[in-house]
């Protein structure tokens, strides 16, 4: 137990080494991610559209694949932020696309996922977000939606302290029917405590009317709404409505004018008119960039790639036109452009930025890289390593390439990248870096390694038992994914059986031993009683050390062969020696009924 104990505490030392709940929070970060660029793309595109049913698609199989692993996913609401086990993965103040403001507004506190949700009640779940999401936020109440969805995998836990008060008292309602001489009057009057609930209520959806609401309440009732009208809008809001109206006609305009256009450019037969028509597309696209409007670019865009598409290979001089534009987007300064617009703060939605520089690879990636390593914000950094994750499926030699010539915190991020893509393309890669003389990103490669959980993998590992560096060394046996496997228990026991073993740490030696102890064999077992039985007129601490390690190895073991040279050793002439083997001797026998009758002297 003791060489157990000291085998964690030296494992959690180790940087780069993640325990099982480091490990499921990361894979639940990664799914609340896959969440909000879902969220995103709903809010932009029409449900239909290929950009939400791929980025759907992939929150889909990231859940489900992690239920079939955990069974639930639990996350935690809080206003700006959603968390897991109290920690915050996703933070968003912007209450007009914050998804966590959306659900914890209403009173949600806790949304759960469960094992056997499908791809159907997720589609049905994120449609119910998308139709609150384009509410009003007053109008809005994704508690009653998800509720009259009686979704059979999805659950929340919500809080509605109006409705709370009434739960179990004795109000029957009588006292809200004034009497007779009142009504008549066409006054209502209010107590304070009336007026105190409504301005909580009015506090509780961010309407801000800038006086008490209750004032003027008791006056005789006009044909207008009073209510209404206090709740509403002050003053202060009509430049900012205004503002938004006019976009949203402007905007609605232009969509209107985007869609006319393709749907004559994809009827058009003539190439002088085909040509007028892209050129106009081409007019409108350039609009868009200038004006920071990079949902719209990335629609414009989009379809003009669909269409190229689709489009016949005999179609040669529509194939050349279409192209021209597609070129023309991707060139330097085009791409120039869009950094320029970042670094000088025109960019006030990210996601539908990075969803456009997505469209432009691979010649927008050095944009890409150049953007995460000189931003501080630690959010943007994280929505483009999800970005740069995304590119390295289809253009991971590129990336590479750009982490053997960057920072190394651009290379651990490449690492971390070819960790979580197919093993195939990223092994070559791993076994390069495994190699390079920066110790972190040394380390970063065991974990992607270990992420790998492959036995190919294991091999690079196994590698790196040679490594100049210890901490390099410990972390590779720990990253080792294949207890068992024969190559490495012999390639870690011919470490042990050398003479400068006892030279090593006497971590790194519980770390090894350990190994071998776990995956014990005859071979094992004889390395480790010639080791203990070994004779020398005089012990070096360091050797000394060594022989107590395997003492704890042999206790891990607990295998008759193992208490049988334990007992031996408890007969050995070396005080320190023979007093840790009685000790392991005793634990077994605790701890092993078959060992309880072993006589230790």
């Amino acid at each position: 137990m003791l060489a157990e104990n000291s085998t964690k505490k030296n494992l959690d030392e180790i940087p780069g080494v993640s325990t099982p709940e480091q490990i499921e929070s990361d894979k639940v970060k990664d799914i609340i991610q896959s969440l909000i660029k879902a969220y995103s793309a709903l809010k932009i595109y029409p449900i239909e559209n290929p950009a939400v049913i791929n980025s759907t698609m992939v929150f889909s199989n990231k859940l489900i694949d992690f239920l079939r692993e955990y069974e639930e996913m639990r996350i935690g609401i809080q206003e700006f932020s959603l968390t897991f086990n109290e920690e915050i993965l996703h933070s968003d103040g912007e209450k007009k696309k914050s998804l966590p403001f959306l659900l914890y507004k209403d009173g949600m506190r806790e949304l759960s996922f469960h094992e056997g949700l499908d791809l159907e009640e997720i589609g049905d779940f994120l449609e119910t977000i998308k139709i609150n999401a384009d509410l009003p936020e007053e109008e809005s109440d994704i508690i009653n939606s998800l509720w009259e969805n009686d979704f059979a995998h999805i659950r929340y836990f919500a809080l509605d302290e109006f409705l709370d008060k009434n739960i179990g008292g004795s109000n029957t309602g009588n006292d809200l029917i004034p009497e007779k001489d009142i009504l008549s009057t066409g006054k209502i009057k209010l107590t304070q405590k009336d007026k105190e609930d409504i301005n909580k209520r009015m506090e509780i959806l961010a309407v801000d009317p800038g006086n008490d609401l209750t004032e003027g309440l008791n006056t005789t009732l006009s044909k207008e709404n009073k209510v209404t009208e206090a709740a509403a809008i002050t003053k202060g809001d009509f430049p900012e409505i205004e503002r938004l109206v006019a976009d949203d006609r402007e905007n609605s305009r232009i969509r209107e004018l985007i869609t006319l256009l393709f749907e004559v450019l994809f009827l058009e037969d003539r190439k002088d008119q085909f040509s007028e028509t892209l050129n106009v597309l081409d007019l409108c696209l350039q609009d868009t960039i200038e004006k920071a409007n990079f949902s719209q670019a990335s629609l414009i865009l989009n379809q003009i790639l669909e269409i190229k598409d689709a489009v016949p290979e005999q179609a040669s001089e529509k194939l050349l036109l279409l192209d021209s534009i597609i070129k023309k987007a991707k060139n330097t300064p085009a791409i120039k452009e869009l950094e320029q617009l970042f670094n000088n703060g025109k960019i006030e939605d990210l996601d539908p930025f990075l969803e456009y520089i997505h469209l432009l690879c691979p010649e927008s990636i050095p944009t890409v890289i150049n953007i995460w390593e000189k931003t501080e914000d630690l959010n943007i950094k994280s929505s483009i390593s999800f970005l740069l994750q995304e590119i390295g499926e289809k253009h991971i030699e590129t990336l590479v390439e750009f982490a053997q010539n960057g920072h190394a915190s651009l290379a651990r991020e490449i690492i971390a990248i070819l960790g979580k893509i197919n093993k195939t393309h990223s092994l070559p890669f791993l076994k390069m870096f495994s190699i390079h003389k920066d110790k972190s990103i040394r380390l970063e490669t065991i974990q992607a390694l270990k992420n790998i959980h492959d036995k190919d993998g294991d091999e690079i590992l196994l590698d790196l038992l040679l490594d100049k560096e210890e901490q390099i060394r410990i972390a590779a046996v720990t990253s080792l994914n294949y207890f068992g496997n024969p190559t490495a228990v012999s390639r870690i026991s011919n470490v042990i059986a050398k003479k400068d073993f006892d030279k090593k740490s006497p971590a790194e030696k519980r770390i090894f031993l350990d190994y071998c102890a776990q995956n014990s064999n005859n071979e094992i077992t004889h390395l480790f009683h010639s080791i203990l039985k070994k004779r020398s007129l005089f012990f070096s601490k360091k050797a000394l050390t060594t022989r107590l390690c395997v003492v704890a190895a042999l206790e891990t073991m607990a295998t008759p062969e193992a208490v049988t040279i334990l007992k031996e050793g408890s007969l050995l002439r070396k005080t320190r020696i023979r007093k840790a083997c009685k000790f392991a001797l005793r634990k077994l026998a605790a701890r092993h009924s078959q060992y309880r009758e072993v006589k230790v002297i």
